[in-house]
């Protein structure tokens, strides 16, 4: 059988090579754009969008927006402290990410943000456009 290559069954260290390659925020996966999960619904009169969040303190959440860019930035700080079989295990790691989405014709002074169970939700109104006005001759 061509490319299919046996899996091992188990390793020599045991779970000592998982732990020690562990990354501390397993809950929030990592700090790439690509975990960074933004969905983005069009209404009649506004956008929703709703970013993945887990882990992170409302606190620590920032959403503006100018000029039909909104940009939303998150940081987190974990300590991490584990004793096991005699082994102390402590790491602390500290970053942050941002991402930026452009939306046209957006009234930036209405939009209406929640974070609630990881997920941080945007409402974001359109600008009532004009319509066209038929003007009564006298």
């Amino acid at each position: 059988m061509y490319g299919l290559i046996p899996k091992r069954m188990f390793s020599p260290l045991g779970s000592l090579d998982k732990d020690f390659f562990k990354f501390p925020w397993s809950d929030f996966k990592s700090l790439t754009a690509a975990d960074f999960k933004i969905d983005i619904q069009e209404k009649d009169d506004s956008y929703l969008l709703n970013a993945e969040l887990p882990g992170c303190d409302k606190n620590n959440i920032d959403v503006k927006a100018e000029n039909g860019v909104i940009t939303i930035t998150a940081s987190r700080h974990e300590e991490v402290n584990e004793e096991k079989n005699n082994y102390i295990h402590k790491e602390t790691f500290s970053g942050s990410i941002s991402r930026q989405i452009f939306l046209e014709n957006i009234d930036e002074d209405q939009i209406a943000a929640k974070y609630e169970n990881g997920v941080l939700s945007l409402r974001v109104p359109k600008k009532q456009t004009n319509k066209e006005k038929r003007i009564l001759i006298e």
